[in-house]
């Protein structure tokens, strides 16, 4: 069979591309490293290999941790991002390879980030408990690149019943009268492993979490925001009309950035 692939004819044969990774089936997970030293692995992997979709039991984890390490080495990049593709070979969704990228964390050149909402009904969202980075990504994008174009960092969502749910690839939170704020799981977001860390870190400090539905219409009533993802940690944001001093976003964030140095 005769495939066009990159401005030329060619035998499919020689071409030499897993199908299913432009069919979007497959997983993902992106953990950040410096200097050979991955964070958080084991909870990044540990849920990359928990879902049901696939059956993981032939992929070691010991090995992908070696790879990656090999090809972190590879390369003259300090500190960036590793993303880890797994993906059917075939159409035997048991029989599964794997992919590994780097790429250089995102510049930020602001200490407080603009964020801008959408209604998630206006982008081919995907919603399921419980959520896991999978290639079907496209929405997640449109909106991003939405956002860019109205000069913001980030798009939140909100859902038909006008409920904060997350951003289009990082989580976000709140923070009222010191009780953090941020969606449930249960709403069909991505469990975040920043997240996770943040609720633990707020916990231990004995500030309240609550996870409870966040009312759109309440958003300018809230003290401090934030949203999270393992390339950027804590970033304070604001939104058009509502700024903040972010005084314990800031404390946080300090704890946080240590906590992820001393793991």
């Amino acid at each position: 069979m005769i495939s066009y692939f990159k401005n030329q004819f060619i035998d499919s044969d020689e071409i030499q591309l897993n199908q299913n990774l432009l069919r979007g089936i497959g997983v993902f997970e992106t953990i950040k490293f410096s200097k050979n030293k991955l964070f958080f692995f084991d909870e990044h992997i540990n849920r990359l290999l928990s879902n049901d979709f696939f059956d993981f039991t032939k992929l070691k984890k010991e090995k992908i941790y070696d790879n990656v390490i090999k090809l972190i080495k590879q390369n003259s990049i300090q500190e960036g991002l590793v993303k880890i593709i797994i993906t059917p070979k075939s159409n035997d969704w048991n029989n599964l390879e794997y992919y590994i990228f780097l790429r250089e964390l995102p510049k930020i050149n602001q200490d407080v980030v603009k964020v801008i909402f959408y209604q998630e009904n206006l982008y081919p969202i995907l919603r399921f408990n419980p959520m896991y980075k999978s290639l079907s990504y496209m929405g997640n994008f449109m909106a991003s690149r939405d956002a860019k174009l109205e000069g913001a960092f980030e798009p939140i969502f909100y859902n038909k019943n006008n409920i904060i749910t997350e951003g289009s690839i990082r989580n976000i939170f709140f923070i009222k009268e010191n009780i953090i704020y941020t969606p449930c799981i249960k709403l069909g977001i991505l469990n975040g492993i920043t997240r996770q860390k943040v609720i633990e870190l707020g916990q231990s400090k004995n500030y309240k979490v609550d996870t409870s539905p966040i009312p759109f219409k309440n958003i300018n009533s809230m003290d401090e925001a934030f949203i999270t993802s393992s390339a950027i940690g804590i970033l304070p944001c604001k939104w058009n009309g509502w700024n903040s001093d972010f005084t314990v976003t800031k404390k946080l964030k300090n704890l946080y950035n240590s906590m992820s140095e001393n793991q």
